[in-house]
């Protein structure tokens, strides 16, 4: 979604069916791989427009979401080419440097349960700690809070 940060929640979706998970706060499931990362506007409680994430499957987003470290990934659909850096670009090392060399000031990469690349506002998520050539990312993160992404120099 390339709604802005801050939209209404409720604008976005015209009254959304959202399946809130309620471990989790700030984050609703739209689909079946597909979830909402919001925020509460502290006035009024409205629902606003964080971010998103898509997940390859039911088993990646309890890892992901719910941080069941051993769950199995189990059959995993391969990312929409649309949040790919360049169309087909899948293995950690190939993403990891584009993102070095696109985003210097805010790439990462590290482990926490999954193996992480991250730069903007993108967050690549493996499932092993040293993924193969041949690995996909199993989730991929988009949080769009500019004051995330405008490190100091």
């Amino acid at each position: 979604m390339a709604a802005p940060y801050g939209a209404s929640l409720r604008a976005l979706c015209g009254g959304p069916d959202l399946v809130r998970n309620d471990i989790l706060t700030g984050l609703y499931r739209a689909g079946p791989n597909q979830y909402l990362k919001v925020f509460e506007e502290p006035a009024n409680g409205e629902l606003k427009y964080r971010g998103f994430g898509w997940v390859a499957s039911e088993g990646a987003a309890r890892l992901l979401y719910m941080r069941q470290g051993s769950t199995r990934i189990g059959v995993a659909e391969l990312p929409p080419a649309i949040l790919l850096p360049k169309p087909g670009m899948l293995s950690v090392d190939a993403i990891a440097e584009y993102g070095s060399r696109q985003e210097p000031a805010t790439f990462a990469r590290y482990v926490n349960l999954t193996h992480h690349v991250s730069f903007g506002p993108f967050c690549y998520h493996y499932e092993l700690i040293t993924p193969r050539p041949t690995d996909a990312p199993i989730a991929i993160e988009v949080d769009r809070d500019p004051d995330l992404h405008s490190r100091a120099a």
